[in-house]
């Protein structure tokens, strides 16, 4: 699968579920649980214990039924780890330039965390083919419409993903530039007002 298609999978998923502070024991019967309850997409947190082993596991395992992400992806050299073991997008808390790069050269998908106007659009100049408004729920679903409503997309800008939880939705209403938000944020509609 290219990253193109990768990409197109992750916004036309809907729903990305994320995989954290699970006990390592439970990991791969949340991860059934995610994909037998209709998910296309899970990603798995690098940095809790049994993460990268079930980042390989899944990989293997729902092939072709779910796209397999690692979360939590704070250097080069856990993102090279991550796509080494299967994984097809990589999300961070924050911008690495090195990170996308890595991604793109294996043709992954990577998603790094921005919350000010400046790192977003520094993430778009690095090349990300998403950006996680991270952490979202401080800003709050204004500050998302916002985005949504201002920001006009480009060939050079990727869709905006506000994340903040576990669980996220995909296509803010509002316009094509939201990729995703979180399910208990207040649900955005073409009458949200911005201020």
């Amino acid at each position: 699968m290219t990253r193109e298609e990768i990409v197109e999978k992750l916004l036309g998923g809907r729903i990305i579920g994320s995989i954290r502070e699970v006990d390592q024991h439970q990991i791969m019967d949340v991860m059934a649980a995610m994909i037998d309850g209709g998910l296309t997409c899970v990603e798995v947190s690098m940095i809790m214990p049994g993460g990268l082993a079930a980042i390989s596991e899944s990989a293997d395992k729902y092939s072709g039924r779910a796209l397999i992400g690692a979360a939590s992806v704070l250097n080069p050299e856990m993102a090279t780890m991550a796509l080494g073991i299967g994984a097809q997008f990589v999300t961070c808390p924050g911008q690495h330039g090195n990170i996308v790069r890595v991604c793109h050269d294996r043709d992954a998908a990577a998603i790094p965390g921005a919350m000010t106007p400046t790192e977003i659009i520094e993430a778009w100049h690095v090349g990300a083919d998403m950006v996680r408004i991270y952490p979202a729920h401080h800003l709050g679903p204004a500050y998302i419409a916002i985005w949504c409503a201002y920001i006009q997309p480009t060939t050079s800008a990727p869709p905006i993903s506000p994340i903040c939880s576990p669980i996220y939705l995909s296509r803010c209403p509002l316009s094509p530039v939201a990729a995703s938000t979180h399910l208990t944020l207040p649900a955005f509609s073409r009458q949200a007002s911005v201020s």
